[in-house]
């Protein structure tokens, strides 16, 4: 299990895509990154991480990020319950999932989600 210090680190990183430290810093967590990410003109960022010592995959949804994400959250909040972003989160979650369903390396891993954008575990 990996502990909620580990996935605070792992969804701070998810808002830089491509940030080297960053990358060095979930390395000494045992992490590595699965794939390049998603930064999605609807405002959703994510990013999916893997460590093969505990057999953990974490996908990590960064929360909100300026002006656009606040006014996605109010229409989540008010007076919608869907949003391109909450869209785009759950394609990229089925992405993952079709990965880790289809490669036999990822069969007994422990799949993740953080982030309070995306609250679905």
């Amino acid at each position: 299990m990996t502990n909620n210090v580990t996935l605070s680190l792992l969804m701070r990183d998810s808002y830089n895509s491509e940030h080297e430290r960053g990358d060095r810093e979930i390395k000494k967590l045992g992490f590595t990154k699965l794939d390049k990410g998603r930064d999605m003109p609807s405002g959703y960022q994510g990013q999916t991480y893997v460590n093969t010592g505990t057999k953990t995959i974490v996908l990590a949804s960064a929360g909100t990020n300026g002006d656009g994400d606040a006014a996605a959250d109010l229409s989540l909040g008010i007076r919608e319950w869907y949003h391109e972003q909450f869209h785009d989160g759950l394609e990229y979650a089925n992405e993952i999932n079709q990965l880790v369903k289809n490669d036999p390396q990822y069969n007994d891993y422990e799949v993740v989600t953080v982030g309070h954008s995306f609250p679905i575990n």
